[in-house]
């Protein structure tokens, strides 16, 4: 028991390191299946260019249900389509204990976006107050990428002039010279 508490603070912090400035993911909004230690629905909403949070409802295949809510940050390895995440989150039981079932979770995985299908494998460490216990999950996760992020965002390092409530839209800009930031 001991070394796989050790084993896991040693992986969630070789990626905790690794959080270097990134490209946003492909995507705004997927959602699909969870299959490992249990089995359920995953979905993924991106916040900000390099954070998502991840609603997870799954069952245990011979234990409780649970709700699992998961802030991640992302940081690409091989172009904007691959992604090595990792955070932190919470859980709440949703079978006998539940009520009183609450616990912390943390999370690391890869991830890839393929056309409209995003794939992941994950290490999801897991503790309940309740029970006291421990729990190792690793899983895979298949999503439908319900909102995809517009080509010209995913590839433009161009930040946003405004949108539709810019009151200078249609306008060009007079320059000044100089550098303008």
């Amino acid at each position: 028991m001991l070394f796989h508490t050790r084993a896991s603070l040693f992986f969630l912090l070789v990626f905790g390191l690794m959080a270097i400035p990134a490209f946003s993911q492909k995507y705004n909004t997927a959602m699909g299946i969870r299959v490992g230690n249990s089995i359920g629905v995953t979905a993924v909403q991106r916040f900000d260019k390099h954070f998502t949070v991840e609603g997870i409802v799954h069952k245990q295949f011979l234990g409780d249900a649970y709700l699992t809510v998961l802030a991640r940050r992302h940081i690409p390895i091989i172009g904007k389509s691959t992604n090595l995440y990792f955070g932190v989150g919470a859980n709440s039981t949703i079978g006998r204990e539940a009520g009183n079932g609450l616990g912390l979770d943390a999370v690391a995985g890869a991830e890839v976006s393929i056309g409209k299908m995003n794939f992941s494998l994950d290490y999801k460490p897991m503790y309940s107050f309740a029970s006291k216990a421990f729990e190792n999950q690793i899983g895979i996760s298949a999503r439908v990428i319900l909102i995809p992020i517009p080509k010209n965002q995913v590839f433009s390092k161009k930040k946003s002039s405004g949108g539709i409530f810019n009151s200078n839209q249609g306008k060009k800009k007079k320059s000044s010279g100089g550098f303008h930031f």
